[in-house]
This record gives structure tokens, sequence and C-alpha cells, in this order.
């Protein structure tokens, strides 16, 4: 069971044996559970609980009324679970098989600590009016449109960042050309258009290989409601690779390195003949990568010391996927460029942070959706399965997402900094459809951050 969760959800394990620790008790139950999800405070479960308007430190308050201190400090060795506990793992194992996830993450967590309403846990969330009806609903909220890309996709180890953010991409490709499940071809895709190959791979290399892919790829028909998370047989193979390609390399994480040397060992599919066409090998993959430090267990993007200038450089994963989400669009609507109007639904497309702040605003995202369909028209760049280059309003756009991301502090630009941008640019096609629906750079602040500061000041080109 345990070889499904999440690197979040394995973290909030190793985070309740702290909290035993810290109580000195010589097993692990499911206040111990609650108090690590809480203290992760990154994953799903922690947007639903901020969606709920359940503090986490409320939580913590309830839980130290109900619990007291042991007497024996436990400073080594395996806790063993409460059967409280052990029902709660069961739970969880239910209600990832409910919602047809094969992970668990923290939403599943949450969910089995809810449900489990006799432990100490499920007192002190009842406490609070959390029911286990409404934590379901607000799981299917955040997960049903996105599937929530940043957990992890099926596959047998951890991720690097980086691989992560691949394979998440991978999964929104797939669903982009209906196809129901996650082949070589979607990683290598993702690889390329989420720009973590460039590291490994020449940038010029980048450009033909994805031309090549996209030679080979068929049209799909499925139409499923949520990107997929399953591989294909030939996908799992590949991942299976990468994993002992990492195991073997001594790395305790899977990079993307592994990702594509496990593409090249896996021989029959499209990856691997596009792969091989271009005379690259496993071992050329594997010596050209650079040294990487090791990822923390928090499983997103490492904080530099000193944070790239460049604002693609700057993107959170999310972002990054957005934008290469915002690539097929381009070639969807056969265009050479990507626009602010790609750009936009790109981040309509990920249906996580951008589209829960117009929500917020009182915008429906799929009127955004139409009114940016509407006006634009089909272009002739049949063969765009090159890069392609950015408009000179998304340059201005992502400018102003960077300065917008440095005015909140923040070290990443996320999807609420490029709506930002979007917004300031104010003449591509995106900030024309924002405009009109009432979307201004104001309400935006107020929905990122209630009462902030006056906007940066940065002229728009």
């Amino acid at each position: 069971m345990f070889d499904r969760f999440t690197d979040r959800a394995r973290k909030v394990m190793g985070l309740s044996r702290q909290e035993a620790q810290r109580f000195n008790h010589d097993y692990i139950g499911t206040e111990h559970i609650l108090l690590g999800l809480i203290q992760e405070g990154s994953g799903v479960a922690a947007d639903v609980l901020k969606n709920l308007d359940v503090d986490p430190k409320r939580i913590r308050q309830e839980i130290e009324k109900l619990v007291s201190h042991g007497t024996t400090m436990v400073t080594m060795g395996q806790l063993p679970f409460t059967p409280r506990a052990k029902k709660v793992l069961e739970l969880v194992l239910e209600e990832a098989q409910r919602l047809g996830h094969n992970y668990i993450g923290t939403e599943h967590l949450l969910l089995g600590l809810v449900r489990e309403e006799k432990g100490i846990a499920g007192q002190a969330l009842r406490s609070l009016n959390l029911l286990v009806e409404d934590v379901r609903e607000e799981v299917r909220e955040l997960l049903g449109h996105d599937d929530e890309g940043a957990e992890p996709v099926d596959e047998p180890g951890p991720l690097t960042a980086p691989a992560r953010e691949a394979m998440d991409l991978a999964s929104l490709i797939a669903h982009h050309e209906q196809h129901e499940a996650i082949d070589t071809e979607h990683i290598l895709l993702g690889i390329i258009d989420g720009g973590s190959g460039g590291g490994t791979l020449a940038n010029l290399l980048l450009g033909r290989l994805r031309a090549e892919v996209v030679k080979h790829m068929q049209a799909g028909t499925a139409v499923i409601p949520k990107a997929p998370v399953a591989l294909t047989p030939g996908a799992r193979v590949a991942v299976d690779h990468a994993f002992l390609a990492a195991r073997d390399g001594g790395a305790t994480r899977v990079d993307v390195p592994h990702l594509l040397a496990g593409l090249l060992r896996e021989k029959e599919g499209i990856a691997a003949r596009v792969l091989l066409a271009n005379d690259l090998d496993p071992e050329t993959v594997l010596a050209a990568a650079p040294p990487r430090p090791r990822d923390e267990d928090s499983g997103g993007p490492r904080m530099p010391e000193h944070p790239a200038p460049d604002p693609i450089g700057r993107m959170s994963g999310d972002n990054r996927n957005a934008m290469g989400l915002a690539r097929l669009e381009a070639q969807r609507f056969q265009h050479d460029t990507i626009g602010t109007e790609h750009v936009l639904l790109g981040l309509l497309a990920r249906r996580r942070a951008a589209t829960r702040l117009l929500r917020k605003l009182g915008v429906d995202p799929e009127r955004v959706r139409q009114e940016t369909e509407k006006r634009m028209t089909r272009g002739n760049a049949w063969d765009a399965a090159g890069q392609l280059p950015f408009t000179p309003s998304v340059k201005t756009a992502l400018e102003l997402a960077l300065a917008e991301a440095d005015a909140h502090d923040h070290a990443w630009i996320g999807e609420e900094h490029l709506l930002l941008g979007l917004v300031r640019e104010g003449h591509g096609t995106a900030a024309q459809v924002l405009a009109s629906l009432g979307v201004t750079v104001q309400a935006l602040w107020q929905a990122i951050d209630p009462g902030p500061p006056a906007p940066p000041e940065m002229t728009s080109r």
C-alpha cells in the first residue's frame, strides 16, 4: 500500500511519527497522522481545509485538548499503528479507489481521517464541523477538473520536481490529444514542452525531436472528463527502467535523464524510435545530465540561492505546464506563434489556481474560454511541430508576471502572477477578454492577498 503513496503523503507519515515522539507516545494514532497532515501543509488536503475555512491551528488546538503527553521518551525504532490508525489506512485506500486514483495522496489521508469518526482525529475534525461529505465534494471539485497535476501520475518511485512536471504535462498532453492513457510519446513531449530536457539535450535537438514525435502520433478519439493517470504497458516499462537507472546511478529520486534513459530502454514505443533515430542512447543521456543537488522531501521546486532573473526560469511547475498547453493551443489553431490568447487558454486548461481566482471574482472560466476562442481565427501553419516563438505581447506579460511575483515577495512565478501579467499587458487578446468580463488588476490583487498595497509600477509596452 505504501508504495502507492505520493511524496507528500509519505512526508505526512514521517511527520506523524515525529508528532508521536513529541507526545512521548510509543504508537502512531489517528491524531498523529492528522497533525502530520496539517504540518505538511502544501498538498491537496491543505487546499481542501483552506477552502472549507478550517484553520490548521484550530485543529492542533483541538487535538492538544484531547491528547495527553506520555511519560516514556521514544527516540528510535518503528512505531506501531493503533487499530484506529490501521482502520484509517484501510479507508484511505478505499477513498482512492472510489475516486479512481491509482495513487494515495494527502486528500485521501484527510478523507480517511474524517471517515474514522471514533478516533481522536475524527473527533477533532467533527468538533470543527468538518463532514466527510463536504471534504469529498471539495476534493472532487479540486481534482475532478484537473486531477491535481501536482500529485504524481502512475509511477513506481519518487520523482524529482522536473521529472514530476514532465509527467504531469504528459498526462495533460494525452488528454489534449484524446488518448485514454499516458504513452511514451506523451512522456517525451512532456519533457520537451516542460523545458526539462534543456539540461540534457541540445535545444536544437529538442525541436527536431518534437516534430518527429508529432508525425508518429495518431489522433485519439477518447472523450474523458479529466487527464489520465494510467500508463500504457510501454510507458510502464519505460518508467520502470527509469527507476532502475536512478537506482543503479545511486540517485534517490527519478530525474529527467533517467526518464529519457527509460524511454530508450523500452525500445518499442514512439519515444524510443524517435530518440534512437537521432543517435541517442541511455548512456549518452545519463552522462549528459548536469549535476543536480538532492531534492528535499517537499516534492516541490527547489528554491535556488539566487532565483533566476528570467521569467521562464522562475516559473513554477504548474506554470510551465500551462505554457506547454499554450503551445498545444497554438498548434490547434495552426498558429506559428504563441500569443496571450494561447497562454490564457493554457491556464484555463490547467483548471487550478488561475481558474479558482476567476471563480472567486465571479467570472466563469468557461465563459472566458468561449470569449477568447470567439476572437481567434484559424491560421495556416500546418507544420507547427517545432519550437514556437512568443509574440511581443506574451514577452511583456511574462515580464509583468515576474514583477508581480517580486511584488508579492514570491520566489516563483505562479499562475496568479501570470494571470496578472496577462491583464496588465493591456493590449493582447487575453487582456481584452479579461477586461470585457470585469477582471482588473486591483480585483486580482485583492483576491490573491486581501488588502494589498498598490500594484508595482512597471510600464507595459
